[in-house]
């Protein structure tokens, strides 16, 4: 398997890992869902690839088989956020056939090591009750939020 920090040749690959990881995690997501996020996709990867977004993948001699995303934001620090940086992790996924095998385990420690390179503050993601026993390991906690979170969709 070889771990390595994807590129822009990788973006169809990122795409169809992206595609996967929504419909396992979504499991409704419909087509004209997929079409449209798949639509998106290559120019958003073309814009922040290797910018604010670092895509890890494990390749084997044939495909992707396991993928993670580092999205970095940059801000105004404030106490949770002392360098004004921080990471969030998404689309942590392995292919069926891969898991169980620490792909994930070694992308997520590629980003983390990563993370402390570039300074920041912290990397949070939202974890499946799958990948807890993963992240805990990894020394990721469970927070309490300050907030309360609210969306308004547009």
């Amino acid at each position: 398997m070889n771990y390595t920090k994807a590129l822009e040749t990788d973006i169809p690959a990122l795409i169809d890992m992206r595609i996967a990881y929504l419909t396992e995690d979504y499991q409704t997501l419909a087509a004209e869902q997929a079409d449209a996020i798949r639509a998106q996709l290559p120019g958003y990867f073309a814009g922040h690839l290797n910018r604010d977004l670092i895509a890890y993948a494990a390749k084997d001699e044939r495909k992707i088989a396991a993928s993670a995303f580092l999205h970095i934001t940059e801000m105004p620090a404030n106490p949770a956020v002392l360098t004004g940086k921080f990471g969030v992790m998404l689309n942590v996924y392995t292919r069926p056939e891969y898991r169980r095998m620490g792909i994930a385990k070694q992308l997520l420690t590629m980003a983390i090591e990563d993370g402390r390179r570039l300074s920041l503050s912290y990397i949070s993601l939202d974890a499946t009750q799958d990948g807890l026993p993963l992240y805990r390991k990894l020394k990721f906690t469970e927070i309490k939020p300050r907030y309360t979170g609210m969306i308004l969709k547009l």
